[in-house]
């Protein structure tokens, strides 16, 4: 028995996938490929598969993370040969490794994502200084809805990076996780500057992130 501990990328049509649909995805296609995977026990077993935390609808990504169990020993290697081809175009494996002790979930240890968002062009003076103006706040109230109704949350204490790269391209790096998520796009919205769209959003890494904002991947 091992567990592999994959990371995989989302692109093209794909990243327009729900989580659960991405899900039955990799079930598919682990049923396609033949792999020994480890079924739960109870009345209704399903595959031993756990994704990472859930990328927004539309977000393109290329750090993303799973854990299969299975029921006979794989190389990592091995285990990326035997997939991917069963995999359909837009779902591109990247690494691999077995998992030799206890290890915690990925949705319990992951707490920090980055992402590229690339918007409209505007001038880079003016969206850096935007976004100077945003992180100079001690607070960032917003009002977020949901089919149980409107919550407002502070965006302020999950933006731990937020930076200009280009005249539309921004690096933020968010909270992520049990300890609540920020969504790019709120974040995006939250910079109050008018008619600015949102062209595309990258999720380019997941990280466990310590208290002294150190990084690492899981």
């Amino acid at each position: 028995m091992s567990v592999i501990r994959f990371s995989f990328a989302i692109e093209g049509r794909l990243r327009f996938l729900s989580h659960l649909d991405l899900q039955k995805m990799f079930n598919m296609a682990i049923q396609r490929a033949a792999l020994p995977i480890a079924y739960s026990q109870g009345f209704n077993p399903h595959p031993q598969l756990a994704l990472g935390p859930a990328h927004a609808v539309g977000v393109a990504s290329v750090a993303e993370y799973a854990d299969m169990e299975l029921i006979k020993d794989f190389s990592p290697e091995g285990f990326l040969k035997t997939l991917q081809p069963a995999l359909p175009q837009g779902i591109r494996l990247l690494s691999a490794r077995a998992l030799t002790e206890k290890t915690p979930a990925l949705m319990a240890s992951i707490n920090c994502a980055v992402y590229v968002v690339k918007v409209n062009g505007l001038e880079k003076t003016i969206l850096e200084a935007k976004v100077a103006e945003l992180l100079a706040q001690t607070e960032l109230l917003w009002q977020r809805k949901s089919p149980k109704g409107i919550k407002t949350v502070d965006l302020r204490p999950g933006i731990f990076e937020m930076k200009v790269l280009a005249a539309n391209s921004l690096f933020l790096e968010l909270r992520i996780g049990n300890t609540g998520n920020i969504k790019p796009d709120e974040v995006i919205r939250a910079l109050n500057i008018e008619n600015l769209a949102i062209e595309i959003i990258e999720r380019t890494g997941l990280y466990i992130r310590d208290e002294q904002g150190n990084k690492r991947e899981p």
